[in-house]
């Protein structure tokens, strides 16, 4: 939410951005369906990939967990670098 909100704020100072969100992908090399969260098209920059994650985030010797809400346990995900570059492909 606060993500989408940043970006429409950039978007009503004139940016000529185009942003697709929850693009998903169909043939995911490595899943049965992946997303993007966040792609932004840009004259400038080029393309932009966002991975956005909804909860808190830790990285410890090189490994990323997020922490679950719900359970209220740290579980180990993906790194959101690796995630934006199997969506890339």
């Amino acid at each position: 939410y606060l993500v989408l909100k940043k970006l429409e704020a950039i978007l009503n100072r004139g940016r000529d951005w185009i942003i697709y969100r929850s693009l998903r992908l169909e043939n995911h090399p490595n899943k049965i369906e992946g997303e993007i969260d966040v792609i932004i098209f840009t004259q400038t920059q080029g393309i932009i990939l966002l991975e956005v994650k909804g909860s808190q985030l830790r990285v410890s010797d090189g490994s990323w967990s997020i922490y679950n809400r719900g359970k209220k346990i740290w579980e180990n995900i993906q790194s959101p670098f690796e995630q934006m570059k199997d969506g890339a492909l």
